[in-house]
């Protein structure tokens, strides 16, 4: 048997082309994994057992001066609405337990500085909307209790130049968008009382420097998209209603470096998840449209300094929490681990400059609630 003779300089080529497949065999390897996964820690329980005793619902995570707050339903005080920090060890009530008059929905929470507000629908007052703030040790109606012409749906709250501002379905008029700001005596309309022309459902409010938008599902336009903004005194679209190629459902709003974002079940990719932002003058998409796997469920928008995060249950990956960042105009999952392997109601998603935080109601842990924390 006879072997073939290389002579040096094929040798030489050889090795080179040899050295270069390999370098694209390992490009293509970090690309992949890149793609993939963006953090590789692992979701770790923030503390040894769940939040309460009971089952939860209504749930809004938030951190404020460092400290981790979650708002909610509170079935271990007969479904009123309660408030509880994180101490650095355990969780503990801030003020009463279920300090709301009577069983609280649609639970919305936000800061003034150092002052929590609680925003509901108040069962106790014909289905109203009442909010309340903690002050001087004590939980105070700001206004009055059930302020709002009739029952309402899609309580939203945030705090705009320490404004307290609410959004809301006004179901006594046909189910209108409607948003109100705390004058420091009364709840008023914020410019026209009706935002919208017809029905409005899955409403969400953010806001920057001068500027309030508001989101929702546009009954005028067959359930499209529609975001309004608030400036010199008067609400207009921004660019058309109804911009979404499909229905619009499980809707969050965020502003991110002054770009409003819009998260939302899109009806045009069978539900799943899809993010638009409007920048330049036009709704553009970020990343693909419809990327989750399946159908979602509920989805939330949530941005710190340098990024912006999406986070949805995906009824197709059996109503599992997932995280997603996006990066490189594309969206990733935050990291491989999984977030929890049972299948959740609700969730609520916030972060500060070491760790994320998950809130979720585990509806095989007898819908009791749990937080869950990533180093980042």
């Amino acid at each position: 048997m006879t072997f073939p003779v290389f002579k040096k300089n094929q040798y030489i080529s050889l090795y080179l082309f040899s050295a270069f497949l390999l370098l694209i065999l390992l490009f293509f390897s970090f690309q992949k994994n890149d793609a993939e996964y963006f953090n590789n820690q692992i979701w770790q329980p923030l503390t040894d057992k769940s939040v309460t005793a009971s089952s939860a619902r209504f749930i809004d995570l938030k951190i404020n001066n460092s400290t981790l707050y979650i708002a909610f339903q509170d079935f271990a005080a007969g479904g009123r609405a309660s408030l509880m920090f994180f101490d650095g060890n355990t969780w503990q009530y801030m003020g009463k337990k279920g300090f709301s008059k009577g069983t609280a929905t649609s639970i919305c929470l936000a800061f003034d500085e150092t002052t929590p507000y609680i925003a509901y629908i108040d069962e106790a007052n014909g289905k109203k909307l009442t909010v309340m703030h903690y002050k001087n040790d004590n939980w105070e109606t700001v206004g009055c209790e059930g302020f709002t012409p009739g029952a309402v749906n899609y309580v939203k709250l945030i705090i705009f130049n320490k404004t307290p501002i609410v959004a809301f379905q006004d179901i006594k008029n046909h189910g209108k968008a409607c948003v109100y700001k705390f004058t420091g005596k009364t709840w008023e309309p914020l410019g026209s009382r009706f935002i919208s022309d017809d029905l409005a459902i899955y409403l969400d409010i953010a806001c920057c420097k001068d500027t309030i938008y508001l989101a929702f599902s546009d009954k005028s336009t067959s359930g499209k998209l529609t975001v309004m903004k608030f400036e010199k005194n008067a609400w207009e679209p921004v660019v058309n209603k109804g911009f979404s190629s499909g229905s619009a459902r499980y809707i969050s709003l965020k502003v991110f470096n002054d770009e409003p974002y819009v998260s939302f079940a899109d009806g045009a990719f069978e539900d799943k998840l899809t993010v638009l932002k409007y920048s330049k003058g036009n709704w553009e998409y970020t990343g693909s449209a419809g990327y989750s796997k399946g159908a979602i469920y509920k989805s939330l928008l949530i941005a710190d300094f340098s990024n912006i995060y999406s986070a949805f249950i995906d009824q197709e990956n059996g109503f599992l929490p997932f995280v997603y960042i996006l990066d490189d105009d594309s969206w990733k999952p935050l990291t491989k681990s999984a977030i929890t392997d049972s299948q959740v109601k609700d969730i609520s998603f916030c972060m500060d400059e070491n760790s994320y935080y998950i809130a979720y109601i585990d509806q095989l842990k007898y819908d009791r609630l749990f937080v869950k924390t990533l180093k980042r």
